[in-house]
């Protein structure tokens, strides 16, 4: 008697059920996996939105005023929407698009904020690096080309470990004195969205693109707005153009960076915390 096909048989039977063993475990090991992730991703995001709102919370005053009797209140009051405290997703630079087109002029723009950010503090004045800016965005850009999908800026943890401390700090802030790097960086790989949008670009931004005092005249420009009616106004690129025109050296000439604007007036759109488990490439986006 020919035993062979029946130890075939067996073997075939056997290896059947171990694959499908094998993807079941498989399987498990990859829903846990996602699970752990969803879970990471989970805390992160709401440490973020926690941090957030403890920044934003008005500090309690001790012993506060009583307003006297006839009293007249002021019922309305000017935001500058491009301080710190007021700043949405909208007031950050959009570096995005550097990772999927090069550009001269927002690789110098990302560099030049960076140094303004930072160029007082002292991890950054005693740094012995040259153009340590410039070294950190390339890092990124780098990064970028190894992983397409990373939007968080802890991923681009610097290769290099001389910029290992310098760029810890950056994006950690450094207790209320230097603020986080995420809050004025973004990266948003929609290429719908512009790098800038000028109705609500930062303080910062703004200066490195047409100085101090360019930037000065707009401020002062959308307050004297205010002032005729109490409402806020969004300054147009007409507006903008009028203001420039009376500047001279500019850091960066308005007509060769204008496509990097967005010019629209709409409504702030409300702020947005989004995390990413570096591992799984999770990615949640929780309003803020």
């Amino acid at each position: 008697m020919n035993i062979l096909p029946l130890i075939i048989s067996s073997l075939l039977i056997m290896a059947c059920v171990s694959a499908s063993f094998f993807r079941e475990r498989q399987s498990t090991i990859w829903e846990e996996r996602s699970y752990l992730g969803f879970m990471r991703v989970e805390r992160k995001a709401r440490a973020q939105i926690a941090s957030a709102r403890y920044k934003k919370a008005p500090k309690k005053k001790n012993n506060p005023k009583k307003p006297a009797k006839n009293q007249t209140h002021k019922t309305s009051t000017f935001v500058n929407r491009r301080e710190r405290n007021e700043l949405t997703e909208l007031s950050k630079l959009n570096i995005g698009p550097l990772f999927l087109k090069p550009s001269k002029e927002l690789y110098e723009i990302t560099a030049r904020l960076i140094k303004e950010l930072y160029k007082d503090a002292p991890f950054f004045k005693k740094s012995t690096i040259k153009r340590v800016e410039y070294l950190i965005v390339d890092s990124m850009i780098e990064h970028a080309k190894n992983n397409k999908k990373a939007v968080d800026l802890v991923e681009f943890f610097p290769e290099d470990t001389t910029l290992h401390s310098i760029f810890y700090k950056m994006v950690k802030g450094t207790h209320g004195n230097y603020p986080p790097l995420g809050e004025y960086l973004a990266i948003d790989l929609n290429t719908n969205r512009k790098p800038i949008n000028f109705s609500f670009a930062s303080i910062p931004l703004l200066t490195v693109i047409f100085g101090k005092t360019a930037t000065q005249a707009v401020l002062e420009k959308e307050h004297k707005k205010w002032e005729e009616d109490h409402k806020q106004h969004r300054l147009s690129k007409d507006d903008l153009t009028s203001i420039l025109d009376t500047q001279k050296n500019l850091p960066f000439n308005l007509y060769k960076v204008q496509h990097f604007f967005d010019f629209s007036r709409t409504p702030a759109s409300k702020k947005h915390i989004t995390a990413q488990d570096p591992k799984t490439q999770i990615t949640t986006t929780k309003e803020l």
